[in-house]
């Protein structure tokens, strides 16, 4: 650990549980690997890099931008939470675990904020000797504001993958721009959805209204 001006570098690897505060106008700098079930919060005005090789966090408080390194948000998996925007620059590398179909059985981060991916990639792994099946969706990032671009190389509806069954990416679920990763039959969005339900009804609203005009 040593000090730059308000700033803190911390260059060895790290472990443990708890909260690690980055107050005022400080910096923090992560230089090592940190594997923790903490939580981090950056208060405005202050900075957070991580410049490290892999960081687990449970949550994270602050804009995040991730611009080198592995960010693995969770515990291996577990639902996490990122309170304000995530900006995927640079060598960054987001993993996602599937090691169920139950929530808490895969990375889920639900993030408060705009999602920007701009040269970002995914990293997928498998665990625990979970096998994928045909007809499932894993919602893994979830976004109240708005998600612009996408992960490298992985344009809406493209192959991340065979585990045993083809596994693909699509940034239109849940409510029609949350990230999920599918087999086998495509998912429909929500939004989708709703249109769906919306012309279905006007039909058989339509037919009724033929029918009472013939009688």
């Amino acid at each position: 650990v040593r000090s730059e001006g308000t700033g803190m570098v911390i260059s060895s690897n790290m472990a443990g549980q708890g909260t690690l505060d980055v107050s005022g106008t400080s910096t923090l700098l992560l230089e090592g690997t940190q594997r923790t079930q903490c939580a981090i919060n950056v208060a405005n005005g202050a900075s957070f890099d991580f410049n490290g090789n892999r960081l687990e966090v449970i949550d994270f408080t602050g804009d995040f931008v991730h611009d080198l390194g592995v960010y693995a948000p969770g515990a291996s998996p577990a639902i996490s939470s990122l309170t304000g925007d995530y900006t995927m620059l640079g060598s960054s590398i987001l993993e996602v675990e599937i090691g169920g179909t139950n929530s808490g059985e895969f990375d889920q981060l639900f993030v408060t904020g705009d999602v920007v991916l701009d040269s970002g990639e995914l990293l997928v792994s498998i665990i625990d000797d979970f096998t994928l099946s045909q007809g499932q969706t894993y919602d893994f990032l979830i976004a109240d504001g708005s998600v612009t671009g996408t992960f490298l190389n992985y344009v809406e509806g493209s192959l991340i993958g065979n585990f045993g069954v083809d596994l693909f990416i699509t940034y239109q679920a849940g409510d029609g721009n949350d990230i999920a990763l599918y087999t086998s039959p495509v998912p429909l969005p929500a939004a989708s959805w709703l249109l769906l339900t919306g012309v279905v009804g006007l039909f058989g609203f339509s037919r009724k209204s033929n029918k009472s005009q013939l009688n």
